[in-house]
């Protein structure tokens, strides 16, 4: 995913607006990589009759060449000779109705370019136009031409996620990023892409393309979502397939339909715990899932409060289920990683007990006691599916599928297989522990270590303790995986490395490649599962300061990274030096989380963390500030 800064003051959208003049025709046009404009067609069509395409900046009159334009889209990308002006940040997004915008363009004739800027908000969807959305409420006369607005770059919040086209009347009319996303990846033009994933998130692919189906229990699940009941529950010890299971559940009975899965918890999410915990964050996605499906948009942008919010969820959740009655489906939503929250009642409770006909709801967790008393009482024994063992085949085939056919012999396979007595996660140890091997262990060690493969009955815990001797025995590998436990997001290998003390340093490179099986990611890595996680952190507890201490001194000596604006204060919150995390909490920190494109929902959520921690310090003049 191509992260973009997002645009924090006027000036730096300006500076990089520019005056396009081709014949009779003049526009606006703006920067999106070093020397390319991006800008409307219609402004540059007299350059077929040979005419030149120039811009007006500071004084001066630059020369532009055609590079490529789209008839079909309106928009054209021109080129000039030096690289004067620093790229505005696009985005392809899911606009939203009546969500403000403003634009930044060349409205007047004058010899001297004068830029202005207009607010106004997205008032209509068009169809089947080039331009797919209108602005209105901008306060412009209807009988002043304002042509040279066309190519004018629109923001929401920060980022470019439209171009100006036409003026209709006192509204403009824009075609967003995402319409014109394949002509801009086609030209080798970078936007970000933001669009709300509703299904399988990117984090859960490779899972679901190399899991083994568990077909015993997807058909108990299938048939009990067949019944009248409303509320169901996925339950089974850590690492037992609940999150893979529910994020590749599809129902053969084309009755049931997925209408969305919500993770608390997913791989290598560059977006912290603490925003997927938060109600506000839940009930926008089921605010979005729902309207989506039913229209094919977000809802529109409004003002109300949370609590009309709230009130609002019943009333959309019925006309979910009336949208499936008229077709004869059922929708199923999914909630999975439940054990994640630790306020459960208050986050279940944006939920109604009572779902309307045509919704069901799919939870997922350890156990049925993880659930609030008051949605135990909605699940009978036939509506809790335990997620029991892979059979030893689908084990066998799994190994085969990730180490092939030729490391390892028919009755290692079936060895390993058996040890692993069907449980994924640790089948996913045991497999990643040996593509990490040396390949000198597979002549030499491999019999030994199958027969030392400890018995886990159930419980992943056991395989943890069998292994956690090795992280006692070297300091490099203790610290290293306390680092990884503790930060609040996937981190990359040189950070990781940056983060220990310098006497742990030295033989990083070879401790990390013997652990890199209890890690998941590519590029940013994280302890692969959260049960894992907490084992780490629960025998490690008297060294939590301090591995806070190590991060937050890494974060602070390198504030302009997004891992120091999205967890500074934090980890200043859960180290030694508390009272820091208080001090830190100002409007230069909120600038710089602005800057940095932090969601507003976990910048809240901070912030309520040093308040609370502000009221334990008695630091009752910041409590106030704050």
């Amino acid at each position: 995913k191509i992260s973009m800064k997002k645009i924090i003051s006027p000036s730096q959208a300006m500076e990089s607006c520019l005056e396009i003049h081709c014949g009779d025709e003049r526009g606006t046009g703006f920067v999106v990589a070093g020397n390319k404009i991006l800008s409307c067609y219609h402004v540059i069509v007299d350059h077929i009759d040979g005419h030149k395409v120039f811009i007006k900046t500071g004084g001066k009159v630059l020369d532009c060449n055609v590079l490529i334009f789209s008839i079909e889209l309106d928009l054209c990308i021109l080129g000039y000779s030096e690289e004067l002006f620093k790229p505005l940040p696009l985005e392809a997004s899911i606009i939203r109705l009546r969500e403000s915008v403003q634009i930044f363009g060349f409205p007047l004739k004058s010899s001297t370019p004068s830029i202005l800027s207009f607010n106004g908000k997205i008032s209509q969807n068009l169809k089947d136009e080039i331009s797919d959305f209108t602005i209105s409420d901008l306060d412009i006369d209807p009988n002043f031409d304002y042509e040279g607005l066309s190519g004018a770059p629109v923001f929401i919040e920060g980022r470019v996620t439209g171009v100006i086209q036409r003026q209709l009347n006192d509204r403009l009319s824009l075609i967003s990023i995402q319409k014109a996303s394949e002509f801009l990846e086609d030209n080798d033009l970078e936007f970000e892409k933001n669009i709300p994933t509703y299904d399988i998130p990117k984090g859960f692919e490779d899972h679901v393309l190399s899991a083994r189906p568990n077909r015993a229990v997807i058909k108990i699940l299938e048939d009990a979502l067949l019944t009248e009941k409303s509320w169901f529950l996925l339950h089974g010890s850590p690492g037992s397939g609940k999150s893979t299971l529910s994020a590749s559940f599809m129902p053969k009975d084309k009755s049931l339909v997925i209408t969305g899965r919500y993770f608390l918890k997913i791989p290598n999410d560059n977006e912290p715990l603490a925003l997927r915990r938060s109600k506000g964050y839940f009930l926008e996605f089921l605010e979005n899932v729902i309207a989506t499906t039913i229209t094919g948009q977000r809802l529109p942008k409004d003002e109300h409060s949370f609590e009309e919010r709230l009130a609002r969820l019943g009333d959309l959740l019925a006309e979910l289920g009336a949208y499936y009655m008229e077709k004869n489906l059922i929708g199923c939503l999914i909630i999975d990683g439940l054990d994640e929250v630790a306020s459960l009642e208050e986050f279940l409770g944006i939920l109604p007990t009572t779902l309307p006909t045509g919704v069901k709801i799919i939870l997922s967790s350890t156990s049925v006691q993880v659930l609030p008393s008051v949605y135990r009482s909605l699940l009978d024994i036939d509506q809790m599916i335990a997620v029991t063992p892979l059979s030893m085949a689908q084990c066998e085939g799994l190994i085969l599928e990730e180490l092939g056919p030729e490391l390892l012999s028919a009755d290692a396979t079936q060895h390993l297989a058996e040890k692993s007595e069907g449980h994924p996660l640790y089948l996913r140890y045991l497999i990643g522990f040996l593509k990490n091997t040396d390949p000198e262990f597979f002549s030499d060690q491999l019999d030994e270590w199958l027969s030392k493969i400890p018995t886990i009955q159930g419980d992943i815990t056991n395989y943890y303790n069998s292994i956690w001797e090795r992280f006692y025995e070297n300091p490099v590998m203790l610290w290293t995986i306390i680092v990884f436990s503790h930060v609040r997001q996937p981190i990359s290998k040189d950070e990781a490395y940056q983060i220990l003390p310098e006497s742990l340093k030295l033989s990083f490179t070879s401790v990390f490649d013997s652990i890199k099986f209890l890690l998941s990611g590519k590029n940013y890595f994280e302890v692969y599962h959260t049960s894992f996680k907490r084992y780490v952190k629960s025998k490690t507890a008297s060294e939590s300061a301090l591995a806070n201490d190590y991060i937050a001194n890494y974060l602070q000596a390198n504030p302009e990274s997004d891992l120091s604006a999205n967890n500074l204060l934090y980890h200043y919150s859960e180290s030694s030096q508390k009272s820091i995390a208080v001090d830190y909490c100002n409007q230069e920190w909120a600038d710089q989380c602005a800057l940095n494109d932090v969601e507003p929902d976990l910048v809240l959520d901070d912030i309520k963390q040093i308040i609370s921690l502000s009221i334990v310090l008695k630091r009752t003049t910041d409590t106030i500030r704050l």
